[in-house]
């Protein structure tokens, strides 16, 4: 999902990021996402979290 999310939001920017795209894009149904995130909020915050959590490991290995 996140994946996905991540592509869409790479190829048609932040705002075209819909729930039933990503679900269209993994062949789930957009309602199966809601089981996994609350709202587009969410699932887009945690890709905001695992963006810093790369850089931080990037980081990490720069510095080593």
């Amino acid at each position: 999902m996140l994946e996905a999310a991540r592509a869409i939001a790479l190829a048609e920017g932040w705002s075209n990021v819909t729930m039933r795209k990503i679900a269209d894009r993994i062949e789930y149904s957009h309602a199966a996402i809601y089981d996994y995130f609350e709202n587009k909020d969410v699932l887009l915050l945690e890709l905001v979290h695992e963006g810093f959590r790369l850089l931080e490991a990037d980081l990490k290995r720069a510095r080593a």
